[in-house]
């Protein structure tokens, strides 16, 4: 009887860690990271938090992203474009809430905050990407300069919870950004696009035949994106579906504060 109830079974179950967990979170409860509020779940948000998650953006291009009358309507810049998404998937808006979520990771060093972007976006995004037929996830590279400078890229790191979740190898070599680039928000709609073309180098080894998921934080303009999808495209991507956990609104990119890109 004893070995049933013995404390290595427990042990090995799971069941005391998970109690401690439980002691702790009842004498140390976890906090909110936007309104400090006590929570009982860790890595999460509030219910009141949840509830003022700016929307889903409803009306844009199935293809890049942009703004439209319609949800169902490709824009003129992707018709007929081969080099254009085949598929963008955007979970919120980039604003409240989220916009201080992304701004926390990328500047402030809350890497943790990359689990739970992906799991507000999950929740929004989950059905889509389920269908997606993608083989592999790679995330918006960065220049290396920059990389060195921040220390990670904030973009590999959600990548790395989508592709868990979706049971997809994560791949950081597939697509590389060999041009250093001014920070986009510094230059203007017609700027964004000639600073980012040609920024970017795809292995045609990795890519080329295969059905990619590119993942990124923000979209602006999508200036930076189309250069990155034309990229993997022209090395012989069959399908590229983007996801952005925030996407500014129409005229919004020039009011965006950043430190940097």
């Amino acid at each position: 009887m004893g070995r049933w109830f013995s404390f290595e079974a427990l042990f090995y179950s799971g069941w005391l860690e998970k109690s401690v967990l439980f002691g702790v979170n009842l004498l140390f409860p976890p906090q909110c990271p936007l309104c400090l509020r006590s929570i009982f779940r860790s890595g999460w948000l509030c219910a009141e938090c949840l509830d003022q998650l700016p929307l889903r953006p409803v009306r844009n291009c199935v293809r890049c992203g942009q703004e439209t009358s319609e949800r169902l309507f490709v824009c003129g810049r992707c018709l007929g474009n081969p080099y254009s998404p085949d598929a963008f998937y955007g979970a919120y808006f980039y604003e409240g809430s989220i916009r201080k979520l992304i701004i926390g990771l990328k500047f402030s060093d809350h890497t943790e905050w990359a689990a739970l972007l992906v799991r507000l976006g999950w929740r929004n995004l989950a059905v889509d990407l389920l269908w997606e037929s993608s083989e592999m996830v790679i995330p918006m590279p960065l220049h290396v300069t920059r990389l060195l400078k921040r220390r990670f890229n904030q973009s590999a790191l959600l990548a790395a919870e989508f592709a868990r979740r979706l049971h997809l190898p994560l791949v950081t070599n597939g697509l590389k950004r060999t041009k250093w680039t001014k920070p986009q928000t510094q230059l203007t709609l017609v700027h964004r696009h000639n600073n980012v073309a040609g920024a970017f180098w795809a292995d045609r080894d990795i890519v080329c035949g295969r059905a990619i998921l590119l993942v990124d934080d923000v979209t602006t303009t999508g200036a930076t994106m189309a250069s990155a999808v034309k990229t993997l495209k022209k090395a012989g991507a069959t399908r590229v579906a983007v996801v952005c956990l925030g996407v500014a609104r129409s005229g919004q990119y020039h009011t965006i504060e950043h430190k940097g890109e």
